[in-house]
């Protein structure tokens, strides 16, 4: 289980009825945070049939590094849908863009909130600042995402996404929002988490974590929690269990 599977899905109650029916049938059900381990126990499904191995991250790939001369940013990643916040997110900007004269933010990904975003940057003139730059290789990913000042994350639902997990590997704190398995992986040490999403709370979570002293080697560190590696190690053992059983 990933999250919409769970978040979206099992919304409706014919999904859900499908989805438990399966549960039952399931030796075993990988759950990438306890967030959904937990709303699946509360759907009916085996708890002891769960088990919660959180995502990794490619620690090789996605490193610390810096380019010179860049300019800071806040960075999106994902897709443009109303559901990760991204005119929240533009919004927050616009209340402190002045007080960051020199920061810009760029959206990487694509989506159909695209051009009511680029509607907004028109009307407040930000064409300068704010930036739609489409969708990128993923191997274009690290350096974008390891030069930011931030990842800004603002989702109205998640799982575990993996970009706050690599954004921490590139030892870049993130901004995020107080949904799904979010706060299973972001610490005080590595992000700041808005409970509201809202443009005010995100645009004060963005002023707090701008004036923070980062220790980065700390964010990196913790990043070094959710390797594959470990993933592997985890889903190996999940499935070795259930073989006896």
């Amino acid at each position: 289980m990933h999250g919409s599977d769970i978040n979206m899905h099992a919304t409706f109650p014919e999904r859900a009825q499908q989805i438990v029916s399966m549960a039952k049938q399931a030796k075993g059900i990988l759950s990438v945070s306890q967030d959904l381990a937990n709303k699946m126990v509360d759907m009916g499904i085996n708890k002891d049939k769960i088990h919660v191995i959180y995502n990794g991250v490619n620690l090789e790939k996605f490193i610390p590094q810096k380019s010179v001369n860049e300019s800071p940013y806040l960075v999106f990643v994902g897709n443009l849908k109303q559901d990760k916040g991204v005119v929240e997110l533009l919004h927050a900007f616009i209340q402190i863009h002045t007080q960051f004269p020199h920061l810009q933010l760029k959206y990487i990904g694509s989506g159909n909130m695209a051009p009511q975003l680029q509607n907004i940057i028109n009307e407040h003139q930000l064409q300068d600042k704010v930036k739609l730059e489409g969708v990128k290789r993923h191997d274009e990913l690290p350096i974008i995402i390891a030069n930011a000042t931030l990842l800004v994350l603002p989702s109205y639902n998640e799982g575990v996404p993996n970009v706050v997990l690599e954004a921490m590997a590139c030892a870049t704190p993130v901004v995020v929002t107080n949904v799904g398995g979010i706060p299973e992986v972001v610490t005080p040490a590595t992000g700041i988490i808005a409970n509201e999403i809202t443009a005010n709370c995100i645009s004060q979570c963005l002023i707090q974590a701008l004036e923070k002293n980062w220790d980065h080697q700390a964010i990196r560190a913790h990043a070094e929690l959710f390797s594959w590696t470990k993933n592997t190690d985890e889903l190996t053992s999940m499935m070795h269990l259930k073989e006896k059983n």
